[in-house]
């Protein structure tokens, strides 16, 4: 499972160090793909499940199939180097306006990368949510 929220800047070739905890969930690297306003890192399996998830809703007529395949020609497979960074591909970088400051998030099953500006505007609401949620004993 992934958790937290860190703080990281991109170097001059769009790399990134992901936290120690990421890392060690991820040694085989993943799947970055746009996300809503971010981008999402998904670990190797959890991202050939939803795939394979969605190829059986288009098989069963519940999604269209540009769904997949927008899915599948989105998604760029990144590797881990020696230190720990994947790099972020330009039009990914572009899509989710990641420049130099980034936040990398965890999110249950995947971890998010936030341009700091996105994060900072996006993030009391994820606040406010989890607050109400753990509250109402509804978070355990």
């Amino acid at each position: 499972m992934f958790t937290g929220t860190y703080e990281r800047s991109l170097d001059g070739k769009g790399r990134l160090v992901l936290p120690p905890k990421h890392r060690a969930r991820l040694p085989e690297g993943g799947y970055l793909t746009p996300h809503a306003g971010c981008l999402a890192l998904f670990p190797a399996d959890v991202f050939e499940e939803m795939l394979a998830h969605m190829r059986e809703q288009v098989r069963r007529g519940e999604l269209e199939r540009a769904a997949l395949v927008g899915a599948s020609t989105s998604a760029e497979e990144v590797e881990l180097d020696a230190q720990g960074r994947i790099v972020l591909p330009p039009r990914l970088r572009s899509f989710a306006a990641l420049e130099t400051d980034v936040v990398v998030t965890g999110v249950y099953d995947h971890v998010e990368i936030w341009g700091a500006a996105a994060w900072s505007a996006a993030s009391g609401e994820f606040t406010d949510s989890a607050v109400s949620v753990f509250a109402n004993g509804r978070g355990v």
